[in-house]
């Protein structure tokens, strides 16, 4: 999407924006539980993301991952405002 808004051309190569960020946020919490604002650091330091996002935002993509089979908890004052991945269906080599 930024390629087309930079270029106003169509490439067989983009990929897509929102499936990378679900995907890199499944990485992220992978490694260890995040808070919000420590995903947003981390989307705003990826060099294809480049942006933060509101926390609604950032649950849509917890939500969707969570509908693909993950388990996350809530980002609540039990987690000390972290989301954490419970499980997953994936097995990764």
């Amino acid at each position: 999407m930024q390629e087309f808004l930079l270029h106003d051309t169509v490439n067989c190569n983009l990929m897509s924006l929102t499936g990378y960020r679900t995907l890199f946020l499944l990485r992220l919490l992978m490694e260890s539980p995040k808070s919000a604002d420590e995903i947003n650091t981390l989307f705003l330091n990826n060099k294809y993301i480049k942006e933060t996002f509101s926390k609604d935002t950032l649950r849509i993509y917890i939500n969707s991952l969570k509908m693909i089979g993950c388990e996350i908890s809530r980002a609540d004052k039990s987690t000390n405002n972290k989301y954490i991945l419970l499980s997953h269906p994936f097995e990764f080599d």
